[in-house]
Parts: C-alpha cells; sequence; structure tokens
C-alpha cells in the first residue's frame, strides 16, 4: 500500500510540475523589410503602374489614361504616410516627362487649325512635395488648342518611391498611398478652333479643368 501512495504521490508531483511549464513555442522574430512591393490596380480609367524599370528599393510608377481617350495634360496630390520617400529623377525633378505632351518649344509639331508649325505653346510640367515630404505634387500641361490632345492610354509621366530603411518596417507592412486631388484638361477645351466666329487668342489661354479619379496599387514592404 505504501509503494502504491509513493508512486501515486510521484505521479501527481510530474502532473502539476507538467502544468506550470508553459511550452508554447517563442514567437518568430520579427523580420525587418529590405524593399518594396507593388501590385498595380485594375486596368482601365486613370491608374499608377509599376514601371519594368522598377528595383525593390526604387519604385518608378507611370501614370496611365483612360483607354479610347485624349487629352492635354492630367496633375495629382498623392500622399504617403511618410515611412517612404518620394524620389527625384535623374533631371532633379520629381516628375519625368516621357514626351507625350507638348510642352515647350518643340519645333516641329504641326499647327492643328492651319497647317504650320507650332514653335512654342502654353505649357507647364510641375513637381515637388511638401507636408514634410508626404504629398507628392505633379502636373503635365499643354493648354494651347493648335497643338493636337494626345492618347491617354498610354505611360504620359513617371513619379518614383524610394525605400526608406531608416523606417525599420516589418516585412509584409501595408503601406497607404492615397489620392488627395487630380484634375486634367480634356481634348476640348475653350473655343473651337473650326468655328469660324471663334476667337483665336482663346485657342491658346481658355481651357476647362475637370476632376478625375486615379486609381493606386497595393503598395508593401518586402
Amino acid at each position: 500500500m505504501s509503494c502504491a501512495r509513493n508512486t501515486l504521490a510521484i505521479a501527481i508531483a510530474g502532473l502539476l510540475a507538467g502544468c506550470g511549464h508553459d511550452s508554447t513555442p517563442a514567437p518568430a522574430p520579427v523580420r525587418a523589410a529590405v524593399g518594396l512591393d507593388y501590385t498595380d490596380p485594375d486596368p482601365g480609367g486613370w491608374r499608377l503602374v509599376r514601371n519594368p524599370s522598377s528595383t525593390v528599393t526604387h519604385l518608378v510608377l507611370d501614370l496611365i489614361g483612360p483607354d479610347g481617350e485624349k487629352g492635354r495634360g492630367v496633375a495629382f496630390n498623392l500622399r504617403s504616410d511618410g515611412t517612404v520617400k518620394f524620389a527625384k529623377f535623374a533631371n532633379g525633378s520629381y516628375i519625368n516627362d516621357l514626351g507625350v505632351f507638348q510642352l515647350g518649344e518643340k519645333r516641329g509639331v504641326l499647327n492643328v487649325v492651319d497647317g504650320t508649325r507650332v514653335t512654342n505653346d502654353v505649357g507647364a510640367i510641375v513637381g515637388g512635395v511638401k507636408d514634410g515630404g508626404r504629398v507628392l505634387t505633379v502636373g503635365a500641361f499643354q493648354k494651347d488648342r493648335r497643338w493636337p490632345a494626345q492618347p491617354l492610354d498610354q505611360p504620359l509621366y513617371q513619379v518614383a518611391i524610394d525605400f526608406d530603411r531608416g523606417q525599420a518596417l516589418p516585412t509584409g507592412t501595408a503601406i497607404p498611398l492615397t489620392f488627395v486631388k487630380a484634375r486634367s484638361i480634356p481634348e476640348n477645351i475653350g473655343d473651337n478652333p473650326d468655328d469660324t466666329e471663334a476667337n483665336p487668342v482663346t485657342w491658346a489661354y481658355q481651357y476647362r479643368i475637370d476632376d478625375v479619379r486615379i486609381a493606386v496599387g497595393k503598395l508593401v514592404a518586402l
């Protein structure tokens, strides 16, 4: 009987010791991100898509417009949460012109009104950051109707985002990108050059700006 009691006591002691031991495995250490991954938004409409020249630390995004439409420029404000950096291109600007819009004394383009050569226009290209680098502001416009409107369903210009190692982001972190505002100049602005009653002065200076929506993809830390 004594032997049985001792065996039971030992079993109970072992059980109590086991209950006091935490056998849950330690959580895996959080791995710091080493770059960025970007998934394009759905096709169609205004959107930012990944350019093949992108790397995991330097993301280049092409602005593409709606299929089957023409226009004369577009600008937008894009906001981040500050964990990435909007980057400059080799030209020192936050916008890379791809030559779609006619933006300043480009010779050889035919005047769509009378067939003569246009040597300058009313155009602009701008790029910069504000709000401590969290908001990117870029735009390119041609505002003279003597120049032909351009098809929008192609890369129009580029912006870039750099991975910031100083942020020490955990891998898999979703990085929000939000369009604050976007506006475009449509194909038909001001007076119609084909209208015999139209004022030629307003062909160059009278224009309309439309609000548009631009889709942005998913940005994630790798």
